[in-house]
């Protein structure tokens, strides 16, 4: 029967199926018309599930094709960033994407200067989260293993390494990248050789840059140096692995990541290459870390004087008053329950005779945005005051902790 067929067959059950659902409803017998539909209606489910299926298995095929073929335009443009977690030759593969590891050997180098190519791997591991990845050299020659380095994708392991060549000699670049100390970022690089199989640091430099403070001028000379002489080599440079914020990219034999300058992103990432040379990028980073602190300092030594604490004078009795705090600065300030009265004597603040030494203030915290009400009954913690000029005095947590008071009188 074609699909026409079918339709029709349907379309001329419909007399016959109300009837039949009568008769079934009154004897409790199914006819053999119902027993029909009902068989006609799950062909119908399953012609439909198949057309869907296919439909779904066709759109993802070609939606599969369509990535496939962005991955290799992108993957074989030299330098590319991408934003996915692992980069390589054969496409992106996404974190948590299962796939399985794999190792990429470069052979056509030779490290140790005797004439034979040696072999270079580099193993990049199922779980890019637990485990490292490893590189490793080998002499073709002894069959000897004379290098081997892990980095990984956690911060503390991070780090990126060149195959770097000079005078027909083939070198290992090791940078350890954004390493913070304090306030300090620091940057360091390896460059090694092989000659005859024996692993030699043949440069090795280190670069501390504090991003808090503002810098000499020769501070500043000294990173532009560093800067210069690091990507004078990397700029000629193969970029066999990288880890650095969390990613793995690498090259392939075939498609080499070449000139992947070092551009300080650990501060100077909003300070870019459209910002012109080195030299004008740290002075304009420098400029806006000397304005901020600038800032700051004014912020905290202005601080006390945008906060007042205020008497409600028609409140003050021997036991104690009503007060309210206005905060007209732009910081959230924090304060509680402690305070201490004074009284002034022959010229001087002289806190008040407690009834106890061991008395315990809630622990409540204030959080003041701009103005809080409060009331203070000190004859808990002073007992009742006599006639005299007093003062109340409370203590402020910001970004500079300090102390305020307000004078009243007992009359």
């Amino acid at each position: 029967m074609n699909g026409k067929g079918f339709l029709k067959e349907i379309n001329n059950l419909d007399d016959d199926l109300i009837m039949e659902a009568a008769e079934a409803e009154r004897t409790g017998r199914t006819g053999r018309n119902i027993i029909k539909f009902a068989g006609m209606a799950a062909c119908v489910a399953i012609f439909t599930g198949v057309i869907t299926a296919s439909v779904l298995i066709e759109k993802q095929k070609m939606e599969k094709e369509d990535a496939g073929e962005t991955a290799v335009e992108y993957s074989y443009e030299m330098g590319e960033k991408q934003d996915d977690m692992l980069e390589g030759a054969d496409g992106s593969e996404q974190m948590g994407t299962p796939f399985s590891s794999k190792t990429i050997p470069f052979e056509n180098c030779d490290f140790t200067g005797d004439g034979i190519t040696d072999r270079l791997e580099i193993d990049i591991p199922q779980d890019l989260v637990g485990d490292a990845v490893t590189i490793s050299l080998t002499d073709s020659a002894t069959g000897k293993v004379i290098y081997t380095q892990e980095f990984s994708t956690d911060s503390a392991g991070w780090g990126k390494l060149y195959l770097y060549q000079q005078d027909a000699k083939n070198y290992l670049i090791e940078e350890v990248p954004q390493s913070d100390i304090e306030k300090v970022v620091v940057y360091k690089y390896t460059m090694i050789s092989f000659e005859k199989g024996v692993q030699t640091v043949y440069k090795k430099e280190c670069l501390r840059v504090n991003v808090v403070d503002q810098p000499s001028e020769s501070d500043i000379r000294k990173t532009e140096n560093f800067y210069y002489e690091l990507n004078s080599y990397l700029e000629e440079a193969v970029l066999l692995v990288n880890t650095t914020y969390g990613r793995v990219k690498y090259s392939e034999p075939d498609n080499l990541y070449i000139g992947e300058k070092e551009e300080f992103d650990a501060f100077l990432g909003e300070f870019d290459a459209s910002y012109g040379t080195i030299d004008e990028r740290l002075h304009a980073y420098y400029k806006r870390i000397a304005t901020i602190a600038e800032f700051n300092r004014d912020k905290k030594e202005l601080l006390p004087e945008k906060m007042t604490i205020n008497v409600k004078k028609d409140t003050v009795t021997p036991g104690g008053a009503d007060f309210w705090i206005v905060n007209s600065s732009l910081e959230t300030l924090t304060s509680g329950e402690y305070y201490r009265i004074e009284q002034q004597q022959n010229g001087k603040w002289v806190e008040c005779e407690k009834l106890q030494e061991d008395f315990s203030f809630p622990d409540i915290a204030w959080i003041i945005n701009s103005e809080h009400s409060f009331g203070i009954q000190w004859k808990d913690l002073y007992g009742e005051l006599p006639e005299g000029h007093y003062r109340l005095v409370k203590q402020f947590y910001a970004e500079k902790n300090f102390e305020a008071s307000c004078e009243f009188d007992i009359e």
